[in-house]
């Protein structure tokens, strides 16, 4: 998952195939397929299936001969092919086939090999292909890690979670957008993260309730929802974390709403009425992250500050609080400084 499409230039490694209208199109990256091809081999040889490892070899010994490009276009075919023939191509299929919404709204899907995260997002063919496009995204990427390919359970885990992103991406009860209000990069990093946190937390409550395993668990969840929360008091949190994994209907506006302000997190999930000013969190006025806050203002500044700030921003009020640099700022140009 991520808020911006992924552009490559891998779209030359994929060779073409007739699609067939009726179904998504599904190209695996041959770097991923050699290397779960290869893993497989050696996990059958290894529990004494000798016919795999004879077989492949029988195949590929006497492509060493060939000219280069022969020779990998060969190596890329048989690897393909075994991908198949141990099953892997059916266990994609059948995740695909769990959404309905994919399979309506998306030609074509590519799994690529993955570096570091196993992700999923959204863009378009000829955006894959290195070429600008205005199209509505009709492209899936998914990144996988070989290693998921020895776990089966996991890989279904893993598939089904990022293509459950996909899904709400193009569901339009859930409004995705791509692009992100304006805010300040530091701000813009801590609000993709929550976002984050709160849309996985959505997705594998779903996944629970729809009786399939997920790869977090309830523990894993609140451990990352805690880490990112500690400053709000624990209490609420806990029941924050617990509001949000036993809510069935959540949108796009929603989460990010609630990744941008704290106190609509507080308000929607705990009986709290006070604000909460945590350190580091935007200043109303200046955006920028704040550790110190003034609060209480009306009995700490005079009304005429507060109405100078009220002109500039109509929807602040004193109990939004603000920084002590920007109260510091409008205290210079009161009258009555």
């Amino acid at each position: 998952m991520s808020y911006s499409n992924i552009h490559t230039n891998q779209a030359e490694e994929f060779s073409g195939k007739e699609k067939d209208d009726s179904a998504i199109e599904i190209e695996v990256d041959p770097m991923l397929t050699e290397e779960v091809v290869l893993s497989e081999l050696n996990r059958r040889d290894l529990t004494q299936d000798g016919d795999a490892i004879e077989d492949y070899h029988q195949r590929v010994d006497p492509l060493y001969d060939l000219p280069s490009k022969e020779k990998m276009a060969k190596f890329k075919e048989i690897h393909a092919d075994l991908f198949s023939v141990f099953g892997f191509e059916k266990i994609l299929k059948e995740i695909l086939d769990e959404f309905p919404l994919i399979n309506n709204r998306i030609k074509k899907i590519y799994f690529l090999r993955a570096i570091k995260e196993e992700i999923a997002d959204l863009t378009t063919d000829d955006e894959f292909q290195g070429e600008k496009s205005d199209k509505q995204p009709d492209t899936v990427i998914a990144r996988l890690s070989a290693d998921s390919f020895s776990n089966i359970e996991h890989l279904n885990m893993v598939t089904r979670h990022e293509l459950m992103h996909i899904h709400d991406m193009l569901d339009e009860n859930f409004g995705y957008k791509l692009i992100l209000p304006a805010l300040p990069p530091l701000e813009k990093t801590l609000v993709i993260n929550k976002y984050r946190i709160i849309w996985d937390i959505y997705i594998d409550t779903r996944i629970l309730r729809n009786g399939q395993n997920t790869i977090r668990d309830k523990d894993a969840h609140y451990k990352d929802f805690d880490s990112t929360y500690l400053k709000i008091p624990k209490l609420e949190r806990k029941q924050i974390f617990e509001g949000l994994w036993e809510i069935e209907t959540l949108t796009h506006d929603e989460i990010l709403e609630l990744s941008r302000d704290v106190n609509k997190l507080i308000s929607k999930f705990t009986s709290h009425k006070e604000k909460i000013f945590l350190p580091g969190n935007p200043c109303p006025l200046c955006k920028f992250p704040t550790y110190d806050w003034m609060t209480n203002l009306e009995d700490r500044t005079d009304e005429e500050v507060i109405l100078i700030i009220q002109k500039e921003f109509p929807n602040w009020t004193p109990n939004d609080g603000a920084c002590e640099r920007c109260i510091e700022c409008y205290q210079t140009i009161s009258p009555k400084t």
